[in-house]
């Protein structure tokens, strides 16, 4: 590439002007970055409010939207890494589990890797002996008080993540503070 004279830059930029024009001419990816105001409007009617599924394969219409589930791990745990890290705010509290509001999940994932407990699945990957979760989930949405900040787990809930089958745990009312 040519070097560009410090006097060029001097007079004016004529130089500098000439070379961005040659770079464009070259890399037309670089005029769309250096010029983004010549792009046509890009209507935001036409995307989906959520992503397609993991498969690639669009949601069919009349069919639910993909979401995340809060499964049995959570109970008595409570841990709200996955609260820090949602962009939408869908967690619900209960007095000692966490549920995602399936209507206001966008399906982005965020909250999986970072569940301690490994509590959280997509709806297409929940194992069956939790598909209950879902249903729980979309019974106490509207009851439970919303999160969007993270605190500490519950007293104990390194050892209650070690245990199995804590159902009958689960506790229906909403987190009173």
């Amino acid at each position: 590439m040519r070097r560009i004279p410090h006097s060029s830059i001097a007079q004016g930029g004529g130089a500098l002007r000439r070379r961005d024009s040659l770079l464009a001419t070259r890399i037309p990816l670089l005029r769309t970055i250096r010029d983004p105001f010549l792009l046509p409007p890009v209507s935001l009617a036409r995307y989906s409010p959520r992503p397609t599924r993991p498969s690639g394969a669009p949601n069919q219409p009349g069919e639910s939207p993909v979401t995340h589930v809060v499964a049995e791990p959570c109970i008595d745990c409570k841990y709200t890494e996955c609260v820090a890290v949602c962009p939408v705010d869908c967690f619900y509290e209960g007095v000692n589990t966490l549920i995602i509001h399936p209507e206001e999940c966008i399906d982005c994932g965020a909250c999986v890797p970072v569940c301690p407990t490994t509590a959280i699945f997509s709806e297409d990957d929940l194992p069956e002996k939790w598909s209950e979760y879902l249903e729980l989930a979309e019974k106490y949405a509207d009851e439970w008080p919303n999160i969007s900040e993270q605190k500490d787990g519950m007293p104990g809930a390194d050892e209650a993540a070690k245990i199995e089958n804590k159902r009958d745990r689960f506790d229906p009312k909403p987190f009173a503070g």
